[in-house]
């Protein structure tokens, strides 16, 4: 392989993947996701592109024309141990990749992959082992949070045979269908995990930001813990407060924290879910007698994998915290532990108070008294007629529509007060749907139902243009209600 004379010439002796391809002096460089730089027959550098130029500090126009090897010296060169190039770096062979040592003395791992054609010219791959890493921590956490899924899925699967050989009676139909329930409300919440993760390693965890009265938000959590543990908990709240929130993803960090406390709290004690406020803060505390965690767990505790020592034997990726730390700092928030080793723990978050919303939410459950009317279209008929039958326990009226026709034709005969849309209708989607209906209605309430995450870019759009509230699939009657409060 011609690559460049001296020390570039040892490179392939120490990569491992060198290819031979086609190159192509006219190659578009610039979406490449890793630093590339481009060599002729003579070793100079002809080209490069944005993340080349930001790993060696330089300038396209300073790199152009400079020999490959004045700026990468190889260790077993002689040359090279004499001195590091005052403007270069260096590399160091090594089993996984190379090291390049910086100007300022410290270390950056290198993945290199080198291509060249028969003329010699060649390309350069770098990329900092550190995104190699973090590609393996990434494929890492899908694996954890899979594992996690196959134990509910598991439960699920044996009562939902046993109840189709029905060969249980009532009470025990009844405890099967509990077990289910709360086993898809845990797969639910990983997969809602999962999502957060992958917005979290993109930066583009965006929040949904509502009025909500945190207490509400409290009842709401505590409501889907299984009947058997919820004797337990013991609720102290010092009065209302209204925070603006991701509603959602805070009663996630709570659940979190409540299903913490139950497992490693001693069996049949006390679980303390405690909300206090401050001038311009409130904070939300769940207080276990459990085993504690001595100060260097409770140090790590919200990183990434961290999972206390008192938790070995008891599922969990140690994915949650993290995920739980992130979504509360989003918030402009805090969020800590107070424990020691023996005495049990305090997990705690905090979250601005925000005046403005409390009227806000005031002023929406007045009118909610008045907004009765709920028009559903959901092309799923047993989604869509079991939703208004629970809205219609909650004191709506409601009427259910199962395609994007027929809902139009419905708010043409009665205008809705509020629209709750599959956006993936068959056909006309609900999102089309609701932007007709807005040309000839004008404006009005609506409410977008989907599977999608609320960062999905076609999803924010359409909820955007729209003026429209995200709720997520499956939908879960109290956060729906508690929109329709104020929507």
């Amino acid at each position: 392989m011609r690559l460049a004379r001296g020390t570039v010439e040892q490179l392939p002796q120490l990569l491992p993947t060198v290819t031979s391809v086609s190159f192509d002096s006219d190659l578009d460089i610039e979406e490449a996701s890793d630093a590339v730089f481009l060599i002729n027959s003579e070793g100079r550098i002809t080209s490069v592109n944005v993340l080349a130029e930001e790993l060696l500090g330089e300038s396209r126009d300073d790199l152009v024309g400079e020999m490959f090897d004045d700026w990468i010296h190889c260790e077993s060169d002689p040359r090279s141990r004499l001195a590091i190039p005052p403007r270069g770096l260096r590399f160091v062979s090594a089993r996984r990749g190379v090291f390049m040592y910086q100007r300022n003395g410290e270390r950056l791992g290198l993945d290199l992959t080198v291509c060249s054609d028969e003329q010699g010219n060649g390309i350069i791959l770098a990329r900092p082992s550190a995104a190699r890493h973090r590609d393996s921590l990434r494929e890492e956490e899908v694996a954890e949070i899979v594992h996690d899924l196959k134990s509910p899925l598991a439960t699920i699967a044996l009562d939902a045979q046993l109840l189709s050989q029905r060969r249980s009676d009532e009470d025990m139909h009844a405890s099967q269908c509990a077990r289910i329930e709360r086993n898809i409300v845990y797969m639910d919440r990983l997969v809602q995990e999962l999502l957060d993760l992958c917005a979290i390693d993109a930066g583009k965890l965006q929040l949904d930001r509502k009025p909500a009265e945190l207490g509400d938000v409290l009842q709401h959590v505590l409501a889907r813990v299984p009947s058997g543990e919820r004797s337990r908990i013991r609720v102290e709240v010092q009065g209302p407060v209204v925070v603006a929130c991701d509603e959602p993803r805070i009663e996630r960090v709570l659940a979190n924290f409540v299903e913490n406390a139950l497992k490693y709290g001693h069996r049949g004690s006390d679980v303390i879910v405690r909300l206090t406020i401050a001038a311009s803060c409130a904070r939300v505390s769940v207080i276990d007698d459990g085993p504690g965690l001595t100060a260097q767990e409770a140090a790590g505790v919200f990183d990434k994998f961290k999972r206390a020592s008192s938790s070995i034997g008891q599922p969990g990726s140690g994915l949650g915290l993290f995920v739980c730390r992130k979504i509360i700092e989003a918030h402009g928030g805090r969020i800590g532990v107070e424990s020691m080793k023996g005495a049990g723990s305090r997990f705690y978050f905090e979250l601005p108070v925000s005046a403005r919303a409390g009227a806000k939410v005031e002023v929406a459950r007045r009118v909610a008294r008045v907004r009765r009317y709920i028009l559903i279209v959901d092309d799923e008929r047993d989604q869509a007629e079991g939703l208004a039958e629970l809205l219609h326990d909650e004191g709506y009226e409601t009427a259910v529509a199962l395609t994007a026709g027929q809902g139009i034709q419905l708010a043409r005969t009665r205008r809705p007060d509020v629209v709750v849309a599959d956006a993936r209708l068959r056909g006309t989607s609900g999102v089309d749907m609701l932007f007709r209906l807005e040309q000839e209605l004008g404006t009005f309430s609506s409410i977008v139902l989907t599977g999608l995450p609320p960062e999905d870019p076609n999803v924010a759009s359409a909820v955007r243009r729209l003026g429209s509230v995200y709720v997520p699939k499956p939908v879960d009657i109290d956060r729906l209600v508690s929109v329709l409060q104020w929507t």
